[in-house]
Order: C-alpha cells, then structure tokens, then sequence
C-alpha cells in the first residue's frame, strides 16, 4: 500500500468526506468550514500533484456530501439549509433539491440513485426524487 503525502483537506477544517463512485476511479469527496466541496483525485495525488476540483456555491460551512452510486452526482449541505446538486461530468452546480429549516447534517443516495436521503437538525430526514 502507498503512502499519500498528508495535507490539509479544507483550510477551516473538513466536516465529512466519502467515496466518490467507482466509475470515477480513486477518488474521495470532501466538504468543510472553509464553504467548499471538493474531488480529491488520489491517483494525482500520489504523484504530488494536487489532483483537487473545488466547488464553491455556498456561502456558509458545508457539513454532509454524498456521491450518487450511478457517478452521475454529488449532492451537499449544510449551515445554509439547502442541498446542491452537482454534475460530476461537468463539474458545476445543477439545482438545489432540497431546503430545511436547520442545517443539513447528513446526505445518503438509494443504491440506485434514484433518491437522495436528506437529514438535518430540525429533527426531520426527507426523501427527495
């Protein structure tokens, strides 16, 4: 097993992070205090290349991210109460999907990405299509 270089995921401090799908090779996705998400390309990094792809849509610290399992979508939230949606061929956002009264604290997809599970501190988790 190689051995990456440590460095610092999001500068304010990293709140979650996940696999992206597999049909996006090594790849993790990670979201922080700093109000980014971003697509750490591990095979890059290994040669010290930074490998990173930064989503910059919101405004306030980013707490949950999820990669749909069909590698067509990252969604995220957090502190602004909303759930982007963002196109992984692309790289940019797509729509908010979903809204909550409190900040978004946990994100999952179906196995066949047909929904995303939306968990927040309002004591409430929503089913979006």
């Amino acid at each position: 097993m190689k051995s990456l270089t440590t460095k610092f995921a999001h500068v304010e401090g990293y709140a979650s992070m996940v696999f992206a799908p597999v049909s996006r090779g090594h790849k993790i996705i990670t979201c922080g205090n700093d109000n980014l998400v971003k697509l750490h390309d591990l095979d890059k990094a290994i040669d010290d290349d930074p490998g990173i792809d930064e989503f910059d849509h919101f405004k306030k610290p980013v707490y949950a991210v999820a990669g749909s399992p069909d590698g067509q979508w990252i969604a995220a939230g957090g502190e602004e109460t909303t759930v982007a949606l963002f196109n992984l061929d692309t790289l940019d956002f797509d729509k908010v999907v979903a809204r909550s009264e409190l900040p978004i604290n946990d994100l999952c997809f179906t196995p066949n990405s047909e929904y995303l599970i939306v968990a927040s501190d309002d004591a409430t988790i929503r089913v979006v299509k």
